[in-house]
């Protein structure tokens, strides 16, 4: 059965789950950049080698807390070298006693091919043994896999339901998931008020990848009535929360005045962070446009707004810096 009880294993298990999924490649999602909630990575030193000895002695003992953490640790290079074989080995022993974090790992870790062949069915078969557990990240994972078909038989009904149970948890990712469901009337009965409701809530915690969807609905007047300042300010507060899709858009906006106020020199600015996101692809895509508009808003004002670009960029790497 999963374990709950406190143990100071478990707590350091769980401070290092952020830096790990920030170390693994965001999931795939319904609209783009919803891995938000997993952005921010622990950070810190490996631990000591008492506490590590300490650590493998628990872990020989069947510690299912042990194992996961020792795993982590493997795999965000805290241990220096491992083997991934013992990573695998660390992670199934622990998910076979039932650890819900393990169970969620070795499901991603299949999913994505981690020194394995990629398997999405047995990836979703740890992930629904997850998400029945009560595991929100899992039920995040089966939802996303049953509304692909990826593991699973495509059913966008079923993904609703998974949804809606971590959305009742308090995940913002799958508020906002939801929530565009509903907007759409994907796989459930459409409901612009319901939609509008949750991505609103996700929002209003923070979410950047709620803040840019609701704009970007307030923007094309996607399932609610279109209201420009609404979306400029949704935009806004995405872009400067790191959201490279929101960065992207708002600044094509911004440029084209399509949908709000044009502010050229603003949106160059957007456009020139977007171009070196995380997101390679986006990133290159971003490029593409401001070599294409650059003869419309003219060289002196994409030299402004590259000026504009490296200030919030040192800021931001300031900012980071100072949180770590």
């Amino acid at each position: 059965m999963p374990t709950s009880a406190f143990s100071p294993t478990r707590t350091l298990a769980l401070l290092l789950t952020a830096s790990l999924l920030a170390v693994l490649p965001p999931e795939a999602v319904i609209a783009p950049a919803q891995a938000d909630e997993t952005a921010a990575a622990a950070s810190g030193g490996p631990p000591s080698a008492p506490a590590i000895d300490l650590l493998v002695q628990r872990a020989k003992e069947q510690d299912p807390d042990a194992q996961y953490t020792l795993a982590v640790l493997g795999l965000t290079g805290k241990l220096g070298k491992q083997e991934p074989a013992s990573v695998i080995r660390l992670l199934s022993s622990a998910a076979g006693r039932g650890h819900r974090e393990a169970i969620f790992l070795l499901g991603t870790l299949q999913l994505k091919g981690w020194n394995m062949p990629a398997d999405p069915v047995r990836a979703a078969a740890l992930f629904t043994r997850g998400a029945q557990a009560g595991h929100i990240q899992s039920q995040i994972a089966l939802a996303r896999a049953l509304y692909d078909g990826n593991g699973l038989s495509r059913d966008r009904q079923a993904a609703a339901t998974w949804f809606q149970k971590a959305a009742d948890k308090g995940s913002g990712v799958a508020q906002t998931n939801l929530g565009l469901m509903y907007l759409r009337g994907d796989g459930v009965q459409q409901d612009a008020g319901k939609g509008l409701a949750l991505l609103t809530k996700a929002a209003d915690a923070g979410l950047p990848g709620a803040q840019y969807n609701l704009a970007a609905a307030y923007a094309a007047g996607e399932g609610v009535p279109a209201d420009p300042t609404k979306a400029q300010a949704l935009f806004s507060q995405a872009a400067e929360a790191g959201n490279q899709r929101a960065q992207y858009e708002y600044g094509l906006h911004l440029v084209t005045g399509k949908f709000i106020a044009a502010d050229p020199r603003e949106g160059m600015k957007w456009l020139l962070i977007a171009a070196v996101g995380a997101d390679r692809p986006l990133a290159s895509q971003a490029r593409e446009t401001v070599k294409r508009l650059t003869p419309t808003i003219g060289n002196a004002a994409v030299i402004d707004a590259g000026e504009l670009s490296k200030q919030w960029l040192t800021k931001r790497q300031w900012q980071q810096v100072k949180t770590q």
